[in-house]
């Protein structure tokens, strides 16, 4: 048999072998639980118009998709009422996608995100909570949707 064919056969065994497999889930087993002793339990994440982000310790990506009826008081204005802005948010966790509406001002500004049921390390489910939305508008200025953010409260839910 050919040597180079050979080494291509044992190494192929070596590596499908169900030692090596073992080894390989012990392994990842053992980063899942490093990663999780190291995610906190409350992260603040901020997300720009139209733009995609991972948090990377919660393998949640998020997209601020739009921002509507933004009726916040102007800043250099007193006003009678705070106003509210509705923010809409994608969230991507594992193949699982979801929209959802929250509120600057007003009911709902928190909500439940089911996390990636099985995964080692990972909290089953999160609570997202709309902390703020910049830039705070101004009299007369109209804000460009490019330059919304909105800045998250993300934790592990118990």
């Amino acid at each position: 048999m050919n040597r180079r064919l050979l080494t291509k056969l044992l190494v192929g065994l070596a590596i499908f072998s169900p030692f090596t497999m073992d080894m390989k889930l012990a392994m990842a087993s053992e980063q899942a639980q490093v990663t999780h002793a190291e995610v906190p339990s409350q992260i603040e994440f901020r997300v720009r118009m139209r733009k995609s982000d991972w948090t990377r310790d919660r393998g949640m990506k998020i997209k601020l998709v739009d921002v509507c009826n933004d009726t916040r008081c102007p800043a250099d204005v007193q006003c009678l009422s705070v106003g509210n802005a509705q923010v809409i948010l994608c969230f991507q966790v594992g193949t699982r996608s979801k929209i959802i509406t929250l509120n600057t001002n007003k009911s709902p500004n928190t909500v439940v995100i089911s996390g990636m049921k099985g995964r080692v390390g990972l909290p089953s489910a999160y609570v997202v909570k709309l902390n703020s939305l910049s830039p705070t508008p101004m009299a007369g200025k109209k804000i460009e949707y490019s330059l919304y953010t909105a800045t998250l409260i993300i934790e592990n839910a118990v």
